[in-house]
């Protein structure tokens, strides 16, 4: 019977301990953890073994294993690397040669990691009143929703003569109060409001292994608002992504199934 209890894989987790509760009546030759990361198209054995110091790692007891019900408990470490999700069964060889399953009822064992979390916002370059307070909030659902990639538009900062001001830069603002590190990649594509430098922005939880950026318009005059762009992470849009929104996914160190 199956022990273990996880259902997530967490984001640095290379391996996946398993724990098999042996009946010694069945005197078992060997126990494996039958596995497979791609929905059985292939799949793999990991071998469990037996110690009886088992309790003494495992909970700091000093119950022998097996107990004095004749319960032996085998453990596995099955190396899951970076896959996304991962099925099992485990398999106990008796004495005659019998392969005795547990396999959930017919449903498997299944762990996976969480879902990436894509949020797009539009922040209205600085057109609502209290800004400060809008900027904590999004921040603070950021953080509370777990978010790993943000893709904001309508970011503005100072126009300042065509050089912007870092320091009222919307994403920047947001980036500090999330409370946690985030990468920030941001450009401007023109003048928005006859006041603002407006931009497109990538918050995003994962490295960038590279970045660009560019206009998706024909037009790239930094004095007109049709001047658009989008980015991977180079030279920005304003009033919104195009249809290449999720490059930018493409980008960060995640993979998915």
């Amino acid at each position: 019977m199956n022990l273990a209890g996880e259902r997530r894989l967490q984001a640095d987790q290379r391996v996946l301990p398993v724990a098999v509760a042996v009946d010694r009546r069945h005197r078992p030759q060997a126990v494996f953890v039958e596995w497979s990361a791609d929905g059985w198209r292939t799949r793999h054995r990991t071998p469990c073994f037996s110690t009886r110091d088992h309790w003494d790692k495992t909970e700091q007891s000093n119950a022998r294993n097996p107990n004095q019900y004749g319960i032996e408990v085998w453990g596995g470490r099955v190396k899951v690397r970076d896959v996304y999700r991962v099925e099992y069964a485990v398999v106990c060889i008796d004495a005659d040669g019998r392969e005795l399953w547990d396999n959930n009822l017919g449903a498997n064992y299944r762990v996976r990691r969480n879902d990436l979390k894509v949020m797009t916002l539009n922040l209205h370059c600085y057109q609502e009143e209290d800004q400060d307070a809008k900027f904590t909030t999004i921040a603070r659902a950021i953080a509370e929703l777990d978010v790993d990639i943000v893709c904001l538009q309508e970011v503005a900062e100072h126009w300042n003569g065509g050089a912007g001001d870092w320091a009222s830069n919307s994403a920047r603002i947001i980036q500090e109060r999330i409370g946690r590190p985030y990468q920030l990649f941001t450009d401007w594509s023109h003048l928005g409001f006859d006041r603002f430098r407006e931009s497109v922005a990538i918050l995003t939880r994962y490295p960038i292994l590279k970045q660009d950026a560019r206009y998706v318009s024909a037009n790239q005059n930094i004095y007109d608002i049709h001047a658009q762009g989008n980015h991977g992470a180079g030279r920005g849009a304003g009033h919104g992504f195009d249809q290449r929104v999720l490059r930018p996914c493409e980008l960060v160190e995640r993979r998915l199934p």
